[in-house]
């Protein structure tokens, strides 16, 4: 076993247990969302919302009350949601954003892939909601009309001299770039940040 497979064990399991089901735990106990995690089975996402509790939130066992509120739910989060757990983040106040998940065979980065409604970033201390068409169309904006935003994240990413993506730990297919956490949570894309 490599180092670099033993590291994706590791991330991944992080990813399940310290960033989905905390997210599934919050939706629900929040929100009386029920969800399911299709992670595991290779989706483009990690949890679909399947029902509302309405018990869990207050409602009486009225139906409508409970299809109604799922409704609203879904208009504002969707249906499908991809998480992220990036422990990076809370050490160093910066998200690592996956362009190429592997660089040598040109695949493109999970976010790009992904066919998620909701993107949510799981910090130590909260969830931030990202929408992810916004996110990606703002990402893109920011780097490839070089504005005073990618100026920082090309500072953050290339320094040193280096003329490469930052690669991911062990990793050297993995390329990504460094965005402060605060960049994203300003950014038109978030709209909702919950305390953890």
């Amino acid at each position: 076993m490599t180092s670099t497979y033993s590291q994706l064990v590791k991330d991944l399991r992080l990813g399940k247990y310290d960033g989905e089901e905390p997210v599934r735990e919050m939706l629900f106990r929040r929100y009386g969302v029920v969800t399911t995690n299709v992670g595991d089975k290779k989706r483009a996402w990690d949890l679909e919302v399947v029902a509302l509790d309405g018990k869990q939130i207050g409602l009486a066992d009225d139906t409508y009350d409970s299809d109604k509120m799922l409704a609203k739910f879904i208009k504002q989060f969707g249906e499908l949601i991809e998480v992220k757990r990036d422990a990076t983040g809370d050490r160093t106040g910066n998200l690592y954003w996956e362009c190429w998940s592997n660089k040598r065979v040109n695949n493109p980065g999970c976010m790009l892939t992904c066919k998620a409604d909701t993107i949510v970033f799981v910090r130590k201390k909260e969830f931030v909601f990202l929408k992810r068409s916004i996110f990606l169309s703002w990402i893109m904006d920011n780097l490839f009309n070089r504005t005073e935003l990618s100026d920082n994240w090309r500072k953050k990413t290339f320094r040193g001299g280096k003329k490469q993506m930052m690669s991911a730990r062990n990793n050297p297919d993995v390329r990504g770039i460094l965005i402060p956490v605060g960049d994203i949570i300003d950014s038109p894309a978030c709209f909702h940040v919950e305390p953890r």
